[in-house]
């Protein structure tokens, strides 16, 4: 996700203005909210959730279908056998990582633990759906808003 779209959601906490010094970065705020051991695990959760109970990518679109021949496997196995989840050995699903940089945090394999072809698969599977996202809104604004009165009153 985009920082910024993040950030701009969160506008109304501090809008532009005078009263406001220009060094208290909203972005690094946020930043240390998605940094938390905490965050990132239900993040990391959530994808899993929505890619394998849902099938779902970040767009709450099914991610695909699988074969014939693997769907057949799958339902002997007592797996979701119609679209992908990107479970199969549970390599992918497990190296699932979230990455905080400067201006995105993402959610994507790990580039040491995730098989070779799970950095081939389709983007749209990591992350999270914008209704994610709106379930802890709040708790970011309050994250942020802490942040700027500690830099206000620090």
């Amino acid at each position: 996700m985009a920082l910024d779209a993040l950030i701009s959601r969160l506008s109304e906490i501090a809008p532009p203005s005078d009263d406001l010094p220009t060094l208290c970065d909203l972005g690094n705020a946020v930043r240390e909210f998605f940094s938390r051991a905490d965050i990132q695990e239900w993040m990391v959760q959530t994808n899993q959730d929505n890619m394998y109970d849902r099938q779902e990518n970040i767009y709450g679109q099914h991610i695909g279908y699988y074969s014939d021949k693997t769907a057949k496997h799958k339902r002997r196995k007592g797996l979701p056998d119609k679209y992908y989840t990107y479970y199969e050995t549970g390599e992918t699903h497990e190296s699932l990582r979230v990455y905080v940089e400067a201006d995105y945090v993402a959610i994507w394999p790990d580039h040491e633990s995730a098989p070779e072809y799970a950095h081939d698969l389709d983007a749209s599977a990591w992350g999270l759906q914008p209704d994610d996202l709106d379930e802890r809104m709040e708790e970011i604004t309050i994250a942020v808003v802490e942040q700027i009165r500690d830099f206000i009153n620090g």
